[in-house]
């Protein structure tokens, strides 16, 4: 089966990627500095967490981000003084499997 996840490094490449900054560099350079608790950060696999009652882990498509800057013509603009903050939406894969249990307890889900 192929790997359906990425790693942390591949995230913040993307979201690299999608704003314009270096949050990978600054992090590989906080990580061979000793300075957080992770040894090898391109190793970290990111998951996400979906559905408290019913848990499951689904992995993040490499690649697959978002950004949206205005709101289309068919959501409600609202108040026109108020700009729209930009949200970066990133895509999700495939389902893993469950999400373990220790995961839900520490979310507060179970």
């Amino acid at each position: 089966m192929a790997k359906q996840s990425i790693t942390l490094m591949q995230l913040l490449e993307m979201i690299d990627e999608a704003i314009g900054c270096d949050l990978a560099d600054h992090l590989r350079d906080r990580v061979d500095a000793g300075d957080t608790d992770v040894d090898d950060a391109d190793d970290l696999e990111v998951r996400l967490a979906i559905q408290p009652n019913y848990p499951f882990e689904h992995g993040i498509k490499r690649y697959e981000g978002v950004i949206l800057e205005e709101p289309s013509d068919d959501e409600d603009e609202g108040d026109d003084d108020e700009k729209q903050k930009p949200i970066l939406y990133i895509a999700e894969s495939e389902q893993i499997g469950y999400l373990p249990g220790a995961v839900s307890k520490a979310f507060g889900w179970r």
